[in-house]
């Protein structure tokens, strides 16, 4: 019996222009087998960071 699994926790940024959040939320799925996911109304924002890709 495993006892520790781990939990994916996955993350989604809605329209947030703060890099130390979206650093935070980046951070927390990756470590956590998670996939972060990135929405902003506008879309050709290109301060915006990478998300979770296929």
């Amino acid at each position: 019996m495993q006892l520790n699994n781990r939990v994916p926790i996955h993350t989604i940024s809605f329209n947030c222009n703060d890099p130390e959040a979206n650093e935070f939320l980046i951070r927390l799925a990756q470590e956590s087998g998670g996939r972060f996911h990135y929405y902003n109304e506008f879309p050709n924002n290109v301060n915006k960071p990478k998300q979770w890709e296929v």
